[in-house]
């Protein structure tokens, strides 16, 4: 599976403005939100988005093993790496691969009993709707 990939939720196959495209997309969003983590990481002295030496951002969780794809951003120059799970879970993270061409990297946690994120085996078409979620 390619990296780029695991960023569509669902590929939906509506017309805009179709009251089922909005009702897909939430149950979409309703099934990813527990796939949905945050990936905290510490660096050393520098301003990040959650403060200084912090930088934040989110993943998924992408497998039953504890693996979490995330954005390359959230591994750059960082020391220590924790990913947060909505239900208050956490682990420590380890880069396991980064594609500097997608701007993906992959993490090993050691999460158990996760929920991974469905991902579609279907290639994406342009125009197509997509859903990307995103910890808030």
């Amino acid at each position: 599976m390619a990296l780029a990939a695991v960023w569509v939720v669902a590929s939906l196959g509506y017309a805009a403005g179709e009251e089922s495209e909005r009702q897909d997309f939430k149950i979409a969003a309703s099934r990813a939100g527990e796939s949905v983590v945050l990936v905290v990481g510490r660096q050393g002295g520098a301003f990040g988005v959650a403060g200084p030496g912090v930088v934040a951002n989110t993943g998924f969780i992408v497998d039953t093993e504890g693996h979490v794809l995330t954005s390359i951003v959230s591994v750059t120059g960082v020391s220590g790496i924790e990913v947060r799970c909505t239900d208050g879970k956490s682990s420590a993270a380890n880069v396991v691969a980064v594609d500097q061409h997608s701007g993906l990297a992959l993490l090993k946690t050691e999460l158990r009993r996760t929920i991974p994120v469905e991902l579609s085996e279907e290639p994406v078409g342009v125009g197509e709707w997509v859903l990307v979620q995103a910890a808030t």
